[in-house]
């Protein structure tokens, strides 16, 4: 009938909706900015005292061990860092196929994440002077970076919510419409005796 078939088709749509909301979810990624792309020496600022650090990259492919140990790092007073002093060593840590280091034309891969330098005076603030003797580096503010990931996962979680509770209204409308199709109303058919003729039945159909 005319009600099960609206129903179907507003069951249809939301389903639709759902099953595209949930494959927006799994492709979200969050945006990503670099603050240094293809640089051999830059600097860095890090004058806040409550900043992160930086997540330095170099082009996936290269050998991360020679390029982690030809970074050289001076500090505001002049101090120079190499080496693992330069920040936490992070060769080895592959991303994944998904993530935009892979998806990142040239293809990425990082390398280790740098910060404030300490003296006796206690944390140095300033810009800090990058050189890398061995291959071209890009960076990323690690402290967006992190929010950045927070905030994709955070909208990821909602939009799934939003296609689980669109994919049940479909799916609860598609059982409505069903039992409205499967009413159907019954010929009664009723054995009546007419007047004068005794004996002989007649079919009546209401």
């Amino acid at each position: 009938n005319k009600t099960s078939k609206i129903l179907c088709l507003i069951a249809s749509i939301f389903l639709l909706i759902g099953i595209i909301v949930l494959i927006a979810t799994f492709a979200a990624a969050p945006s990503v900015e670099t603050v240094v792309d293809d640089s051999s020496s830059f600097s860095l600022d890090l004058s806040d005292s409550n900043h992160c650090g930086y997540s330095l990259y170099a082009r996936k492919g290269g050998n991360c061990d020679i390029i982690f140990n030809g970074i050289i790092k001076t500090d505001p007073n002049g101090g120079v860092s190499t080496g693992s002093d330069v920040g936490l060593y992070y060769c080895g840590n592959y991303a994944d196929p998904e993530s935009w280091e892979a998806k990142h034309d040239p293809e990425l891969m990082i390398v280790t994440v740098t910060t404030h330098e300490y003296d006796m005076s206690g944390m140095i603030l300033g810009s800090y002077s990058i050189l890398s003797t061995v291959a071209p580096l890009w960076a990323m503010d690690f402290c967006e970076e992190v929010k950045g990931a927070i905030e994709a996962l955070f909208a990821m979680l909602g939009l799934f919510l939003l296609s689980m509770v669109l994919i049940i209204v479909g799916l609860i409308l598609s059982c409505v419409s069903c039992c409205c199709m499967g009413e159907t109303r019954s010929k009664v058919v009723v054995i009546q005796q007419q007047p004068g003729v005794v004996g002989q039945p007649v079919a009546v159909e209401y």
